[in-house]
């Protein structure tokens, strides 16, 4: 055993043609003549980590027809990822690395269906009711296009504002033009 002395250049790249082919700690340092632990450190300082399992189902994983790419390039947008690995007949971490080989990547927002863009009928259409429907009633009239809070944030942006309301404790706002409006004064007792 080379008990306490230092890797050298070629020791290195012998471990790491051995980590390479799949070998593990174990075999590596039966190979090598060195202790289990001794391996492993050095394994690490030369940073070279063990397989995630996405990576070791990928490395098992069979090959990939014309017909099953193409199936993921027609439907991976419209379809959730355990749906289509199950079609596929693989793992979801399998059909999830393949997706993002081929270069689709799922954001959080496109699952599910909203960040879309306002468009200039949007925004009329928003100018026309906003001041008289509830941002939930403008998404149901919008079809989904746009969710509640996206319509609030837009209004805002318009500057668009709701009606007067009535004021605290349901009175009627007061109007300032009002002639006979006369404001609060306190008396002394």
């Amino acid at each position: 055993m080379n008990y306490r002395t230092a890797y050298t250049a070629k020791e290195s790249e012998h471990l790491r043609i051995l980590f390479a082919q799949g070998n593990t700690d174990e075999q590596i340092a039966a190979v090598m003549g060195r202790t289990l632990r001794s391996v492993a450190d050095h394994r690490r300082k030369l940073r070279l980590l063990h397989m995630s399992a996405v990576d070791m189902a990928v490395k098992k994983s069979k090959h990939w027809s014309r017909d099953e790419v193409d199936f993921i390039c027609n439907f991976w947008k419209e379809k959730n990822d355990k749906w289509m690995a199950k079609k596929l007949k693989t793992t979801e971490a399998v059909y999830k690395n393949k997706r993002r080989e081929l270069g689709f990547q799922k954001h959080w927002r496109q699952k599910k269906g909203l960040r879309r863009s306002w468009t200039f009928s949007d925004e009329e259409f928003l100018r026309q009711h906003y001041t008289t429907h509830s941002a939930k009633n403008i998404a149901a009239l919008m079809k989904g296009r746009h969710t509640p809070y996206a319509i609030i944030c837009k209004a805002n942006k318009l500057g668009l504002r709701k009606e007067t309301r009535p004021g605290r404790h349901g009175f009627p706002p007061i109007d300032l033009r009002d002639p006979y409006y006369q404001p609060l004064t306190r008396t002394q007792p």
